[in-house]
């Protein structure tokens, strides 16, 4: 009798060793390595590509190292390899909060000013994160590896101006706050805050202000207006100042009232605004017309209008909910579908060829039925139903670029990011997780290649997280001209940039380093004129350095050339008052006109949220 074969049970996989220290590594690339983890630190060392380190420990996609005689500092966990012991098997250990005493009280330590003359303190008063600033010389940094030269720059409220090549401590011009600010075409930055508008002129060093009324306010993108929103955003009896709504001439000349224009066609506004903020405060891209968002009574009625009004005078109403019939065709707004940015149901929008729109439909001799996007020009004439929604990603052309060479292996998911005059495209398929430039003058589709030696795309993709068999990959090209495109990658728990060279098809992936933990993709991003230098300003990252805990929130701002190497970093506070918030403020950084010199800082309410009383 044959012996019955038993089938031996394989052993259950043990969970493999965490929290290990004292781990042998080689260092995969060249690698800066910082005072502390995060971009905004300093550089202490560099290590060359196959240098032998040991990590200490691991906190946010930095590795706390030892290397050469016994020098220890932090580099990016993309920069070593371990061996088989994995990332997360590493001890995890957050660098210590960082502590400073100033007038015999503890605070916590959040950076320097621009200007190197004040340590930003963070002071929890009745669980609100306040921040306060004390002179330099009058604070005792209670820290064993930093000193408080190492503290990155830290900016605020304020409105900060630096050569565009030097993001030093000390070199930063501050300037007061602005809500909003830009750089006009002669170099001088223009900018408003709740009181005031003012400019900056640069090549003297003059700051003009110039008193404004209150109210939400957005500039004309030509800087020649200010537009002013004071509609109640509340019930009319909470109310105790006068509605308005206007457009403010920077040049002196009188300013134009929706209110008045209303008032000579028999018309009103309801006292409460059915939105409110910046957000239903629109100008054209010319320049030539901004609109407003209320309630309009006629008498019996108050429907829910957006006011356009011309910079001439002109006043072009537009209902948000009723019916509009052009001869034989019935059409019909659809308010809220899709839902506008941010989810609120409101219709007309501006669009970027100086027309307004909204979704809906229209009905022609109650036979056939149109859908799509109602357009009309900013005076009121109706252009016509656009096939599209406005919504809808530009990705146009696929067909075209799957009929190259090579082109039918590409699966049905691409995102096409085209270059300004369509030369290029960035062709990113997220089933094979590749990358390529479709080159239309060619008409060749040529694979991005990554690194020196073109090294597997894989790593784009290497930290970001999965779902299902697509990857999280949100095309936010930024290109210049027709030659480099810069794309922000975001998962939901890490992001890099990619750098894409058109012409050549050379691609650098700049790891931001860090995972970050987020609720919205907060974005400040853009070229330097000559195109040699990008900046992104992102976040927030939620670390355990001291930097950004859990209440206060610090945007990174990075500026990186071609290759990705890193030419300047700041972290930037989403502040409102004193009070360190998280999510409701927009932050701006750019270059001016001539690429000499950089600003960042300011808040913008974003009209939905207001400061804490």
């Amino acid at each position: 009798m044959e012996a019955e074969e038993v089938e031996a049970e394989e052993p259950e996989p043990s969970a493999p060793p965490r929290d290990l220290t004292e781990v042998p590594g080689v260092v995969v690339e060249d690698a800066d390595v910082r005072v502390r983890p995060g971009l905004a630190w300093g550089v202490i060392d560099r290590l060359e590509s196959g240098v032998s380190v040991t990590a200490l420990q691991q906190a946010g996609g930095w590795y706390r190292v030892r290397h050469g005689a016994e020098r220890v500092g932090w580099v990016r966990t993309t920069m070593l390899d371990l061996g088989e012991v994995e990332a997360e098997q590493v001890q995890e250990q957050s660098a210590p909060p960082l502590f400073a005493e100033w007038r015999g009280a503890k605070y916590g330590v959040m950076g320097q000013s621009a200007d190197g003359a004040e340590v930003r303190l963070l002071e929890n008063v009745e669980a609100s994160p306040m921040l306060i600033s004390a002179p330099i010389g009058d604070v005792t940094l209670l820290a064993d590896d930093v000193t408080l030269e190492d503290l990155p720059i830290l900016i605020g409220e304020e409105t900060v101006v630096f050569p565009a090549d030097d993001f030093r401590v000390g070199q930063g011009k501050i300037l007061p706050k602005a809500n909003e600010w830009m750089w006009l075409p002669w170099g001088w930055l223009l900018a408003h805050n709740d009181t005031h508008i003012w400019q900056w002129r640069p090549e003297t060093d003059e700051l003009e202000f110039v008193e404004r009324p209150p109210g939400f306010a957005r500039l004309s993108p030509d800087g020649r207006y200010l537009a002013i929103d004071r509609l109640c955003d509340r019930p009319a009896v909470q109310c105790d100042y006068e509605p308005y709504a206007i457009i403010l001439p920077l040049d002196g000349s009188a300013r134009i009232s929706a209110l008045a224009l209303l008032s000579r066609r028999g018309l009103k506004l309801e006292p409460t605004r059915p939105g409110n903020g910046l957000l239903f405060l629109d100008w054209a891209p010319n320049g030539k017309a901004v609109s407003f968002y209320a309630n309009v009574w006629d008498g019996q009625e108050a429907p829910a209008t957006s006011l356009v009004v011309h910079v001439d005078g002109q006043l072009v109403l537009f209902d948000e909910t009723g019916s509009l019939v052009f001869g034989d065709r019935d059409c019909q707004t659809s308010v809220g579908f899709p839902s506008s940015p941010g989810g609120f149901n409101y219709s007309w929008r501006i669009r970027a060829d100086n027309t307004i729109a909204a979704d809906g439909g229209c009905v022609e001799d109650n036979v056939e039925e149109e859908w799509g996007t109602l357009v009309f020009s900013l005076g009121g004439e109706f252009l016509g139903v656009d096939e599209y929604p406005w919504w809808r990603e530009r990705d146009h052309d696929s067909d075209l670029v799957r009929s190259t060479t090579g082109g039918d292996a590409l699966s049905d998911e691409l995102l096409l990011g085209w270059s300004p005059n369509d030369r290029y495209a960035l062709v990113v398929d997220l089933v094979a997780a590749n990358v390529w430039i479709y080159d239309a003058g060619r008409h060749e589709l040529d694979p991005v290649q990554l690194g020196a030696n073109g090294s597997p795309q894989a790593r784009l993709w290497g930290v970001l997280e999965t779902l299902g068999e697509f990857r999280h990959f949100n095309l936010l090209p930024s290109w210049h001209e027709d030659e480099v495109a810069a794309v922000i990658i975001s998962g939901s728990v890490a992001r890099s940039v990619l750098l894409v060279d058109a012409t050549t098809s050379a691609g650098t992936v700049l790891d931001l380093g860090g995972a970050a933990l987020y609720r919205d993709l907060q974005v400040a991003q853009g070229w330097n004129p000559s195109g040699t230098a990008y900046h992104i300003l992102f976040g927030p990252f939620v670390r355990g350095d001291g930097l950004a805990i859990e209440a206060p929130r610090i945007f990174s701002l990075l500026t990186v050339d071609r290759t990705g190497s890193l030419t300047g970093t700041l972290n930037v506070a989403s502040t409102c008052g004193d009070s360190v918030l998280s999510g409701e403020l927009r932050y701006r950084a750019g270059w001016s006109p001539n690429g000499k010199l950089f600003a960042v800082g300011g808040q913008d309410l974003d009209g939905i949220f207001a400061c804490p009383e």
